[in-house]
């Protein structure tokens, strides 16, 4: 099974990470501080990547189907 057939592996791959980003934010100051943000900024990036692919996907289609239309 790859894991894109796999349901839970992804999903469970981002929690990770956000929960690496928490534990960093408490554990201190410095490099710490970088790893958190690492951590919840991929977790906000990985939410956002698929609105903005959306948007997209969704004005070039517009676009298609105005050149289709005589």
């Amino acid at each position: 099974m790859s894991w894109r057939q796999s349901t839970f592996l992804l999903p469970g791959l981002i929690a990770l990470l956000g929960l690496a980003g928490l534990f960093a934010a408490l554990l201190g100051d410095g490099w710490w501080d970088t790893l958190a943000w690492l951590g919840l900024g991929a977790q906000a990036g990985l939410g956002l990547w698929p609105l903005l692919l959306g948007r997209r996907s969704q004005a070039g289609s517009e676009r298609i189907n105005q050149r289709q239309q005589p």
